[in-house]
C-alpha cells in the first residue's frame, strides 16, 4: 500500500477512438513499468477491451468510466473534428475534476501528479493548473502533423490559408520537406463555419506550447527535420516513438497472447495467420483500411479486379460495420485471396509472407508496417492520411501510392511493381527505418531516453 501511494500518478485522457487511444495505452504500459500509477478514462462502449487489458497490466494501471452522456458519439469517416473535439473538451473540462478529486479522497490511492492528454484536447490545461499539477500531451499524430499546426501562421501570411487543394509544392514551413499544398492535413483545404478564420487552432497550437511536455509518436531518423525544428521553437516537445507492444520490435511473431493484446473494438479473426502459413515468402499483398475509412463499391470492384489480375495472394480486411462491401465478396471467383473482418495487423505485418500493405496510411499503420519492414501501397482517404500517403511514398520511398479514383490495370501494374524486382528499393529503405525504429525505443535510443527523463522528472515532483 505505501509503496503504491509514492508512485507518480498520471490521468491518461485519450479521444475515445481506436487509432488515439492505441498509442496513448502503450505509452500509459511503458510508464506502469517505470514505476507509474495509472488511471486511464474509457467510455462504457469499451468494456470488453477493459476486461482484457485490466488482466493484463495489474494493479498499477486503472481504468475509469466516462459517461456517454459526456461524448459527442463514436468518431466516423463523416465525423468533423473540429465540432466533435469542442463538444468532447468542454465536457471534460468538467468531468476531469470531479475525476480527480474523487481521487485525492481515496487513501488507497497516490494523488494525482500529471494530467495526460491527446494533442486535440487542449481544455484540460486550466483543470491541471487548478490542481497544481503538470499537464502533459501526447501526439498521436506524426511530427510533420505538428510541424503543419505550428506552420498555420506561416501559410496565412503567404495567402493560403484555406490551401484548397492546391497543387503548388510548399518548401517553407519550417521543418516540413516540400509537400504539395494538395496532400496537408484535410482541415485545412476548406474554411470550417465553427472556426473561420482558423482563431480556435491557432489557439489551441499556442496553449500546447505551454505544457510540461509534448510527446510524439515518431523517432527521429523517421522525420529529423520535423523534430529538430519542434525542437528548436520549443525544447519540451520529444519523440517517443513508435509507441507500439513490444513484440512488435522483435523477430519472432508468437510472444505472450496477453502481452500481445491492443486497444481494439473488433474481435481479430486469427484465422488468417494460418492461411498466411500457406503463402509462400514475401507473396501476399495485406489490404487493410483502418478502423474509419471506407471506400466507395466501385472502387474496391477495381481494386479487386486489380488484385485478381496480378496474381499475387492477398489478405482483405473488410470491416462488420461495412455490409455493402462484404456482399461484394460473398463469393470469391479467385482462390488466392482471403477476407476477415478484423486482423491482428501487427502480426500480420510481421508474418514472413506479406510482402506489401496497401493501406489507408493512417498514422499507425505506417508506424507499424515500417516496424515490420513492409513497403506500403498508399491509398488514402480521410484527415492527415493524403500527408502521411507523401512523406512515405515522397520523402522516406517506401513505397508507391495509387490515385484517388484506380482502374484495375493501374492496380494490376502497382502491385506487380511493388511485389516485384521494381520494388527493391522500398523494401531496402523500409528495412532501414525498421532498425532504426527499434534503435529508438532500445536502451540509450533517443526515444527511450526522453521517457526516462520525463519517468525521473516526475519521480521528484511525486
Amino acid at each position: 500500500m505505501e509503496e503504491m501511494k509514492q508512485r507518480p500518478h498520471l490521468l491518461a485522457v485519450p479521444v475515445p477512438a481506436q487509432g488515439h487511444m492505441n498509442p496513448m495505452l502503450q505509452l500509459c504500459k511503458r510508464l506502469a513499468s517505470s514505476g507509474f500509477f495509472i488511471t486511464f478514462l474509457v467510455s462504457h462502449k469499451r468494456e470488453n477491451f477493459i476486461a482484457t487489458e485490466q488482466r493484463a497490466t495489474g494493479q498499477h494501471l486503472r481504468f475509469v468510466y466516462l459517461p456517454d452522456a459526456l461524448l459527442p458519439g463514436v468518431i466516423s469517416a463523416s465525423t468533423v473534428l473540429l465540432e466533435f473535439t469542442a463538444i468532447l473538451e468542454k465536457n471534460l473540462k468538467l468531468a476531469v475534476p470531479e475525476i480527480i478529486q474523487d481521487v485525492m479522497a481515496d487513501p488507497s490511492l497516490p494523488r494525482v501528479s500529471c494530467i495526460l492528454t491527446d494533442v486535440v484536447i487542449t481544455s484540460l490545461q486550466d483543470v491541471a493548473r487548478q490542481f497544481g499539477i503538470c499537464k502533459v500531451t501526447l501526439s498521436t499524430f506524426s511530427a510533420s502533423w505538428l510541424s503543419i499546426e505550428n506552420g498555420l501562421l506561416v501559410l496565412k501570411e503567404n495567402g493560403l490559408l484555406p490551401l484548397k487543394g492546391t497543387s503548388r509544392i510548399i518548401d517553407f514551413v519550417p521543418g516540413l520537406p516540400p509537400i504539395a499544398g494538395r496532400d496537408f492535413t484535410l482541415q485545412i483545404q476548406e474554411v470550417h463555419p465553427l472556426d473561420p478564420d482558423f482563431s480556435i487552432r491557432y489557439s489551441r497550437n499556442q496553449i500546447i506550447q505551454n505544457d510540461a511536455w509534448v510527446f510524439i509518436n515518431s523517432f527521429h531518423e523517421l522525420e529529423k527535420s520535423q523534430l529538430d525544428q519542434l525542437a528548436r521553437d520549443n525544447p519540451r516537445f520529444v519523440p517517443i516513438g513508435p509507441l507500439l507492444p513490444s513484440f512488435a520490435f522483435d523477430s519472432q511473431v508468437g510472444v505472450d497472447e496477453v502481452e500481445q493484446e491492443r486497444c481494439g473494438f473488433w474481435t481479430e479473426d486469427m484465422s488468417c495467420l494460418d492461411w498466411l502459413d500457406e503463402q509462400p515468402s514475401k507473396s501476399v499483398i495485406y489490404i487493410s483500411f483502418g478502423s474509419l475509412a471506407n471506400a466507395s463499391p466501385d472502387h474496391i470492384k477495381q481494386l479487386y479486379s486489380g488484385l485478381v489480375q496480378s496474381d499475387y495472394p492477398f489478405l482483405w480486411v473488410i470491416r462488420s460495420d461495412n455490409e455493402e462491401l462484404r456482399k461484394l465478396f460473398e463469393d470469391p471467383s479467385y482462390d488466392k485471396c482471403k477476407f476477415v473482418s478484423w486482423a491482428p495487423q501487427l502480426k500480420v505485418l510481421k508474418h514472413p509472407s506479406v510482402g506489401a500493405f496497401l493501406t489507408h496510411c493512417g498514422w499507425n499503420s505506417l508506424l507499424e508496417t515500417i516496424v515490420a519492414g513492409v513497403p506500403v501501397l498508399g491509398w488514402p482517404f480521410l484527415y492527415e492520411q493524403p500527408l502521411n500517403c507523401a512523406l512515405a511514398v515522397e520523402h522516406w520511398k517506401i513505397g508507391s501510392c495509387l490515385p484517388p479514383s484506380p482502374d484495375a490495370t493501374i492496380v494490376e501494374k502497382t502491385v506487380k511493381d511493388i511485389m516485384g524486382e521494381a520494388g527493391q528499393m522500398w523494401r531496402d529503405n523500409v528495412t532501414k527505418l525498421a532498425i532504426s525504429a527499434k534503435d529508438a525505443v532500445s536502451d540509450g535510443g533517443l526515444s527511450q531516453q526522453n521517457l526516462q527523463a520525463f519517468t525521473c522528472k516526475m519521480e521528484i515532483v511525486s
